[in-house]
């Protein structure tokens, strides 16, 4: 039997960007992604959704990231941050603690085109 934990399940390797503020020259908020930690993970895609957007329409893909949860702490990770995965710039919607048992995280995300 394969337990939740086994170290084959997460080969995928996730490189966080962490939210840096900045001001532009009109003393606004501009938004920054710098490099942090990275760490292992299993990527699963959840749903595809295709949302009327201005003239088109907008594809919205989910995911969910599983890892574990030491690595997760470790990352420093946050909902404003942003995560990539396989080339995918996945934008983080909630971070959990999956079972309460502090072995395993999932995070829900949505790609960024």
């Amino acid at each position: 039997m394969t337990t939740r934990t086994s170290s084959g399940r997460y080969w995928r390797v996730a490189q966080v960007l962490k939210a840096a503020t900045s001001q532009d020259a009109l003393g606004m908020r501009a938004d920054n992604w710098v490099d942090g930690n990275t760490f292992r993970c299993e990527l699963r895609p959840q749903s595809v959704v295709e949302t009327p957007y201005a003239d088109g329409i907008v594809v919205r893909r989910s995911f969910e990231i599983y890892a574990r949860y030491k690595s997760v702490q470790n990352a420093g990770i946050s909902e404003v941050d942003r995560i990539e995965v396989d080339g995918r710039l996945l934008r983080i919607q909630s971070i959990q603690n999956l079972g309460n048992d502090f072995i395993e995280a999932q995070i829900v995300a949505e790609e960024i085109n």
